[in-house]
């Protein structure tokens, strides 16, 4: 199972009851500027430090309410000390008899999806046309 979600592109880590974590993948590693070795054992709010995690932390939420979190924005702090903007996940993990057994969170960076939006914004594109040759650029402004 760990070379599964080692796997992924997207930050994942398990939280136990005391909401100390349990397993980081290589991706949440790497965004969160943190070793495996390091985190486990840690709280998780020391560890992701979102926006949401002292006082709307995501896991407990998902417990008060039973709904797990889909895609809710919001950032992380860096270990450089930078905000990098992300969606979040969380969600109960339950065994056959649907009795809680721990806690997941993932996310995944949108740093690359924030900079195109920008890039976009401002130059080089079109109604969704994106070039910056001259010959786009005269197309740019004949269309203009």
């Amino acid at each position: 199972m760990n070379e599964i979600l080692d796997s992924l592109g997207e930050g994942i880590f398990t939280v136990d009851k005391e909401f100390r974590i349990t397993f980081v993948n290589r991706a949440a590693e790497h965004m969160l500027g943190v070793k495996r070795d390091e985190a486990i054992g840690r709280f998780c709010k020391d560890v992701l430090r979102s926006q949401y995690c002292v006082s709307q932390c995501p896991i407990a939420r998902v417990l008060e309410t039973g709904e797990n979190i889909y895609d809710r924005p919001s950032s992380i702090t860096a270990d450089t000390g930078a905000l990098v903007p992300i969606r979040l996940n969380a969600a109960v993990l339950k065994n056959g008899n649907d009795e809680p057994m721990g806690r997941v969170v993932s996310f995944r960076d949108l740093s690359l999806d924030v900079e195109v939006r920008q890039y976009l914004k401002h130059e080089g594109a079109l109604h969704r046309i994106v070039g910056r040759g001259k010959a786009m650029t005269g197309i740019f402004n004949l269309i203009s």
